[in-house]
Formats: structure tokens, C-alpha cells, sequence
């Protein structure tokens, strides 16, 4: 959600700087040749609102998930198996950032690429 907020407020900025309008008025394409939805034609609610509630209704229910896991578990509150599995879920959020560092070092064109879709292909090379 995070994430979905950066995006938005990026392509904002990106538009304002955009001296070609063509492409913000015909769409951009997406899958089965309809439009997909651009950062223009989303308003505050959808763009700003929205991912905002989803960060803070995600945060607060992490916090009940690592404060309570002790109950799922069995075990007390002060054992240390209680903290395992949100210890795991942060060591792995880092693996995650130090590979998408070295991506990004050493294929920053495959770095470039994440999250743009998958590039049309014609029907001889798909073959």
C-alpha cells in the first residue's frame, strides 16, 4: 500500500512534467486490447485514500497477529518461540531488499522491467 502511494504521487509528477499529452489521452493498452487505468484518471479517493486506510488496517492487524500469536501457539508469552515467526517474516522483507539491490547493480535493465508487465511478442516469435 505503501508501495501503491509512491507509485501514484511518481506518475503524478511524471504527467505534470509530460510535454506529450497524446499518450495520457489515448490510454495505455492493456490485456485483450482494452485501456488500462492511468495515474490521471484516478482521484484521491482511489489513489490516496484507499491505499492509506489499507497501510493503517494492515498495520494494526500485523500488530495483533505478532501480539497474539503466543495464544496460536500454545505456548507463553514471554517464550522466545513466540517471537519466531515474525523475527522470520522480517529476515526475509530484508533478503528481499538486499536481492533487489543486487538486481538492480547487476541487471538494472531487468530491475527497470519489474512490474511493467509482459512485453507483446508477434506471433512468429511465440511460436
Amino acid at each position: 500500500s505503501v508501495a501503491m502511494l509512491a507509485y501514484f504521487a511518481r506518475q503524478r509528477s511524471r504527467r505534470r512534467r509530460a510535454e506529450n499529452t497524446a499518450e495520457l489521452i489515448r490510454g495505455v493498452p492493456g490485456p485483450a486490447g482494452g485501456t488500462r487505468t492511468t495515474a490521471d484518471q484516478v482521484g484521491v479517493w482511489r489513489g490516496l485514500i484507499c491505499p492509506a486506510a489499507a497501510t493503517i488496517l494492515l498495520a494494526v492487524i500485523w500488530w495483533q497477529a505478532i501480539a497474539n500469536f503466543h495464544l496460536l501457539l500454545g505456548v507463553d508469552p514471554d517464550n522466545t518461540l513466540h517471537w519466531y515467526f515474525p523475527a522470520s517474516i522480517a529476515v526475509f522483507a530484508l533478503l528481499g531488499v538486499v536481492v533487489a539491490a543486487v538486481l538492480k547493480a547487476a541487471r538494472p535493465a531487468a530491475y527497470a522491467r519489474i512490474g511493467n508487465g509482459v512485453a507483446r511478442q508477434s506471433r512468429r516469435g511465440a511460436r
